[in-house]
């Protein structure tokens, strides 16, 4: 505990001063692994009140300042309230009116002319000259005259002076329509020609450039009109990815059964159209107020429905057409009764292919995929006020001021309910420039936001009565189908077992093994067919809910489970009275699989088909049969083994012929039924893990191995061998004993059964009472007549006090428990006392661990990611060194790829692992470091050392990279979109600006003319340095974003440079990764292609090389130059210098913050069995939620299943029995996979005790200090005792004794009074 306190202490310290040093970060920095303190959250929550006090001050000085400029402007009016103030201004117009001059017509034509030359001689730069042209409003705040609205013709005009000023206004009202229509059809087309695709690449280049170019066209355009054209444009997108993957029905490609394979490509295709537009519609652009759930059901849903209503009632067509050509067929029998049409109808049902079933549900679950999707987004955009912001996101600026003359009164507004049937936009702008209903404003009030209920968004997509027509016969048929499958099944099951006495099995996913529902491995072929065949139709059902179109589906498929399920439940419980009569035992357990099985699936169908509801259980009667099933079975397995165990496993005459004077097999070896006990579990544990489920199958062994254990704890205590036959008594305990240490590790599934049970978990805390019983009879029954006298002559109490001999014994120190006997019969292994891995030796701990990983009848996920975290990252820091260090192949080149491979995959797997657990964060330093340490690689990270060109980067470093990707990426992202995207947007242009002499007012403008310097590497220089200064910056701004368990290894890395003389980058270790890596990323085409999914140009790959070069010296040198040093980043360091170092200074404090050193004490400290058995289970859990992290994790006990005869070698763990037979000494090897179905080797396993050798003679003379045994606690009372010692030999009337054994049998009879009414 203070251990703990210190630890907590200095972390708040470390924390507080964090917060000191920096500006409040990023609460995801704090909260990322675990909630920190109640100090440090207090001083950040001050920090935050301090910031929103002075925000608040601001504000206020603000709002001061605006009422005295206010009361400033002419109008001679005095205001004491701001928003009176600023009210008076917007409605009286007087900054409009208080402006500068206006600009001149010819100013605004030849501006627009040079626009319109622009966009004709360099095509692709409208981006470029939409941007100059907003700048004219937001930079130099001109306002450029335009035609009053007062009337739209120029014969109106009343003087030849007006007449020249309405042509003028008639030639900028064209030229201006003129520049609107080219911008509109560039930035349309740059909207159609967008990726449309069912998977988005890792980086996707295109996220932001949908919302940008509706931004440049609500520039131009009203918002309602941009609505109405981005929604054609949607549709028409949509239209084209049916025509592609939906062709219609006259085409050649036409196949309704082949198509239907494109629908769930297709509804991935719209769900991404639908995430798209989702973000749009809810940011704000559109100020049309609109339903989000409707928009999308208009744009997406229904089209899809009505293309899938077609394709299924051409499917439904084809069906028809085989069920009732058969029937027609059959009209000409005039007696055709009822009952032989329902019996045809039957059998045509049941000849229909599937594949046209296969058809149909293509379109159901593509439908079902995209209606859950639609509601998941629609539930995350539901009110919540402690969820999302309510920022609103930045448009651009609008044209309103750019065109229109301040001093005119302000333009008409179109009304929020205007809609238009025309989708084009060429009529809706064909009136004069003066006289457009707002087509360049932008200044429509947003509608007011309010609280908006759930109700309000929801989903009403009727999909489902595209199945009207058919939903009755689909009903029909998928009843029919069901209960014509039962027959054929178990038909095919009975006629199978009656002539073959056999039953087929089928093997079950392996990904459903185990789980929350304990699924079995194995199950019988009928089941396997009939269930199979269930979860096809399933999602019919599914789809049916109450009230629906499909209901009818739902209730006949409900029905028929019921009716078959039943069947099959009398079934099953027929062939089980047949063992073991008439069937082997394999039997009984695929009918107990089988079962197990189908109750899971029936809470499945359940949790589907109701959900919660508990009130709508439609197999709750049937759920509970086959739960009474798996009982009954259960204790039937259990029952017959146990009679096996009795009437013929531990059943041998002459074996436990105790008072025969003769030794048994010349005392060479143990007991026959000894032997064949052990043989007997061993094929049990083998078929119950390759068949039953794994919990299951479990809780049968140990009940199994329970009462065996029990029979010869009672056999042996009551037993009274010979003299000739004690050396066979003792041999028989000690083999006992060598097994059930064993036998014990399938049985349990924690260390706390195995080394410390408690008396609730049982029946494991029986099984150690049974050993420990097993090892007083051997102590007081087999042990020598004069160390017995030596200890007992005294009485039961009144033991001597033994001499220290200078060495440690099993019981030194401790007082006897019931697990006692494992420190005598494994010495080497175990020691008294110990219960749990703290208290072992690393070697013992890992191994014991890993051996009782292992030996479970499934993957335990929690004990593979304690086997990896446990005694300091033992076992990773063995693997990691042992494959970079080890023996590679050196036959080919192909080997030594593969092996390179390997080794590149098994570091990323358990780092990628290690990073997972939020309790460990340390874990990826405390691997890698002595990796690194191994590999003398620490003059890498020094500053001089340029890695990835004559030096290979090393998997260690490649493996941090992989780590950084994410935040890599984030940095690489708006390069590439600047490079690869807006690097082809034209050559530059000429500034708007500069077409004219100088502002109307006479107004400085803001506008700087260009360098008369070489065009082209200046534009280099500027292109390099807006990308240097934009990668620095977001390195800066988030290098919070960095995982924590990297941060610690970037730290750790420095402090052993430090120590090793090496001298890295601004005392940064991590600084020298993050350029390594990001220099070697922006080098690599092939990543950037396959994380962007696009092809990059010469020129693109080029300038990304020279970036490369140019942000790594940045990063890395800033101030040391070379021969080698780029030119441009020297330039850029020198013009930046003191913003370089700001920045270098930001990022290099939070990568050597001391929030980031390594503890020397981790959170299993102290930790009891029970709790570090809770947090395994919670942190491999969310490793399992990730998309990797079943594999990840399949891997890692793939490693350790195939190496750990090579861990017992490393670990020099010294056993009592020899190994079995000649084997080679184990390899290192990096395969992660596993066999999880290996045959049984019944003559090996008969010889086998655990994983060595059943060695009769090692028994024979197994070595015991009988002294410290007999002082030991053995955990019998006064009685137990006195009756085991009569049932010695020398104990009993007419024994012939020696002449030394007299006086000691004669001295324990007088203290150990033989009274037969105690003893019967």
């Amino acid at each position: 505990m203070e251990k703990l306190q210190k630890q907590t202490s200095k972390t708040q310290q470390r924390e507080m001063e964090f917060l000191k040093s920096m500006t409040v970060p990023p609460i995801r920095s704090l909260l990322e692994s675990a909630p920190p303190s109640v100090a440090v959250l207090g001083a950040y929550i001050d920090e935050l009140d301090s910031q929103l006090d002075e925000n608040s001050h601001k504000m206020d000085e603000c709002l001061h300042e605006i009422l005295k400029t206010c009361n400033k402007l002419p109008g001679n009016k005095q205001y004491s309230s701001p928003k009176e103030a600023v009210n008076h201004v917007i409605s009286t117009h007087i900054i409009e009116k208080d402006s500068c001059y206006d600009p001149e017509a010819e100013d605004v034509l030849t501006i627009l002319s040079h626009v319109i030359s622009v966009l004709e001689n360099h095509p692709g730069s409208e981006e470029k000259l939409l941007q100059d042209l907003l700048s004219l409003s937001s930079k130099e705040g001109l306002s450029l005259p335009c035609k009053s609205h007062q009337g739209s013709n120029p014969m109106q005009s009343v003087t030849s002076v007006n007449a020249v000023t309405d042509n003028l206004e008639m030639q900028i009202s064209q030229q201006w329509d003129q520049i609107s229509l080219h911008f509109r059809r560039y930035f349309t087309d740059k909207l159609k020609k967008l990726p449309i695709d069912s998977t988005k690449p890792d980086l996707d280049l295109f996220e932001g450039k949908r919302m940008e170019y509706i931004h440049s066209l609500l520039a131009l355009y009203p918002s309602d009109d941009i609505l109405i054209k981005y929604q054609t444009l949607r549709s028409q997108q949509l239209e084209r990815c049916f025509e592609t993957l939906l062709p219609e029905m006259d085409s050649e490609q036409y196949s309704s059964m082949e198509i239907t394979k494109n629908c769930r490509e297709l509804s991935d295709i719209i769900l991404n159209m639908i995430d798209e537009d989702f973000v749009i519609f809810n940011s704000g652009i559109f100020k049309k107020s609109f339903n989000t759930a409707r928009a999308m059901h208009d744009m997406y849903l229904e089209k899809f429905s009505d293309e899938m209503s077609a394709l299924v009632e051409d499917i439904w067509e084809d069906i028809e057409d085989i069920v009732n050509k058969p029937r027609k067929s059959s009209l000409a029998h005039a007696n055709q009764s009822p009952n032989s049409e329902q019996g045809e109808l039957e059998q045509n049902s049941q000849s229909l292919p599937r594949i046209y079933m296969e058809s149909i549900l293509d379109v159901v679950t593509s439908v079902l995929h995209i209606e859950e999707h639609v509601e998941c987004l629609l539930r995350c955009a539901a009110w919540d006020p402690a969820g999302v912001t309510s920022k609103r996101v930045k448009r651009k600026g609008s044209l309103r001021g750019v065109l229109k003359t301040t001093s005119s009164p302000e333009i008409q507004r179109r009304p929020l309910s205007y809609t238009s049937d025309d989708m084009s936009f060429s009529e809706n702008f064909n009136t004069s420039f003066g006289s457009m209903p707002s087509s360049l404003s932008d200044s429509i009030p947003a509608p007011k936001v309010v609280e908006r209920t759930r109700g309000e968004e929801r989903l009403r997509w009727e999909w489902k009565l595209m199945f009207k027509k058919i939903a009755p016969d689909l009903a029909k048929f998928v009843g029919l189908r069901i209960r014509n499958l039962l027959k054929t099944t178990l038909d095919s099951e009975l006629g199978d077992w009656t002539r073959l006495g056999v039953l087929h099995t089928e093997s079950v996913p392996q990904e459903l093994w185990g789980g929350k529902l304990d699924y079995p491995k194995s199950i019988s072929k009928s089941v396997s067919c009939f269930m199979t065949e269930l979860d096809f139709l399933l999602p019919f059902a599914r789809a049916g809910t109450e009230g629906s179109i499909l209901n009818c589906v739902r209730l006949a498929f409900v029905d028929a489970i019921n009716l078959c399920l039943q069947n099959f439940h009398i079934h099953l419980t027929k062939l089980s009275s047949d063992v073991p009569r008439n069937a082997p035992m394999k039997t009984l357990y695929i009918l107990l699989s089988s079962s197990v099985y189908i109750k899971n699936h029936l809470q499945h169908y359940e949790m589907v088909l109701t959900g919660d509801d508990s009130s709508k259980k439609n197999f709750s009667s049937l759920h509970k049969n086959y739960q009474e099933l798996v009982d009954a079975l259960f204790k039937l397995t259990v029952e017959i083994h146990n009679n096996y165990m009795a009437t013929s496993v531990l059943h041998d005459m002459e074996s436990y012929n105790w008072k025969d004077s003769k030794e048994f097999q010349e005392g060479e070896r143990c007991s026959f039924p000894v032997q064949m006990w052990n043989y007997h579990l061993r094929g049990l544990c083998h078929d119950l893990w390759t068949i039953c489920s794994p919990r299951l199958s479990q809780d049968i062994y140990s009940q199994i191995l329970h009462n065996s254990l029990q029979i010869f704890s009672q056999r042996y205590s009551h037993s009274k061998p010979s003299y000739r036959r004690t050396s066979q008594y003792r041999s028989d305990i000690i083999s006992i004993l060598l097994c059930a240490s064993e036998l014990l590790f399938p049985a349990c599934s924690s260390v706390s059964m195995y080394l410390d049970p408690g008396s609730s978990q049982l029946p494991h805390y029986s099984i150690h009472n049974f050993c420990s019983v097993l090892l007083a009879d051997m102590a007081i029954v087999a042990s020598p007549l004069e160390m017995l006298y030596k200890m007992y002559k005294k009485g039961f109490h009144e033991l001597p006090e033994l001499q220290p001999t200078g060495g440690s014994t099993p019981t030194a120190e401790v007082i006897g428990t019931n697990t006692h006997w494992l420190s005598w019969i494994q010495p080497t292994i175990f020691q008294t006392g110990h219960k749990h891995y703290f208290d072992m030796r690393t070697t013992t701990a890992v191994y014991f661990h890993c051996k009782l990983l292992l030996s479970q009848p499934d993957i335990d996920w929690s004990k593979v990611l304690q086997a990896y975290i446990m005694k300091d990252f033992t076992l990773p820091i063995l693997f990691l060194t042992q494959s970079v260090t080890g023996d590679s192949p050196t036959q080919a080149n192909n080997d030594k790829n593969l092996h390179q491979q390997k080794v590149s995959q098994t570091f990323s797997v358990i780092t990628r692992v290690l990073t997972q657990c939020h309790h460990f964060k340390e874990s990826v330093a405390r691997v890698l470091v002595p990796v690194i340490s191994r590999c003398n690689e620490w003059k890498l990270l020094d500053t001089k050392t340029l890695i990835g060109q004559d030096i290979m980067v090393p998997v260690w470093m490649e493996t941090v990279f992989t780590l950084l990707d994410p935040f890599i990426n984030s940095v690489l992202k708006p390069v590439l979109v600047s490079v690869v995207l807006d690097g082809n947007s034209g050559p530059p242009i000429r500034p708007i600006m500069s077409v004219i002499a100088d502002l109307p007012c006479g107004c400085r403008p803001q506008f700087t003319p260009p360098s008369s310097r070489s065009k082209s590497s200046e534009s280099q220089k500027e292109l390099m340095d807006a990308l240097m200064r934009q990668m620095v910056s977001y390195i800066a701004d988030n290098v919070f974003s960095i995982p924590n368990t990297v941060c610690i290894l970037m730290r750790t890395l420095q402090e052993h440079c430090t120590a090793n003389n090496i001298k890295t980058p601004h005392h940064c270790a991590g600084m020298k990764v993050i350029g390594t890596c990001l220099r070697l990323r922006l080098q690599d085409k092939h990543y950037l292609e396959r994380v962007t999914g696009l092809n990059l140009n010469h020129q693109q790959t080029d300038t990304l090389r020279s970036l490369a070069d140019c942000v790594y010296y940045v990063l890395i040198n800033t101030k040391a130059k070379s021969n080698a040093t780029p030119q441009l980043a020297g330039k850029f360091c020198k013009e930046n210098k003191v913003w370089v170092q700001s920045k270098i200074q930001a990022i290099t404090s939070y990568l050597n913050n001391v929030m980031f050193e390594m503890n020397d004490h981790t959170i299993l400290e102290g930790a009891t069995n029970e709790y570090m058995k809770q947090l395994f289970t919670l942190a491999a859990s969310n490793i399992l939620d990730s998309p990797t992290g079943q594999a990840d994790l399949t891997c890692l006990y793939g490693l350790i299943a195939n190496n750990f005869s090579w861990l017992e070698r490393q670990f020099d763990i010294q056993f009592i029995l020899p190994s079995s037979g000649v084997e080679n000494i184990p390899q290192f090897t990096l395969s992660s996979e596993v066999d999880q179905f290996k045959e049984f080797n019944a003559c090996k396993e008969y010889e086998m005790i655990g994983t060595r050798k059943f060695d009769h003679p090692t028994i024979e003379s197994f070595n015991i200090n009988w002294q410290e045994l007999l002082s030991s606690d053995l955990g019998i009372s006064e009685f137990g005792f006195r009756s085991l010692l009569y049932n010695r030999h020398e104990m009993q009337d007419g024994a012939y004794l020696e002449e030394q054994e007299k006086k000691p049998v004669e001295t324990l009879k007088s203290v150990y009074e033989n009274e037969p009414r105690e003893l019967g």
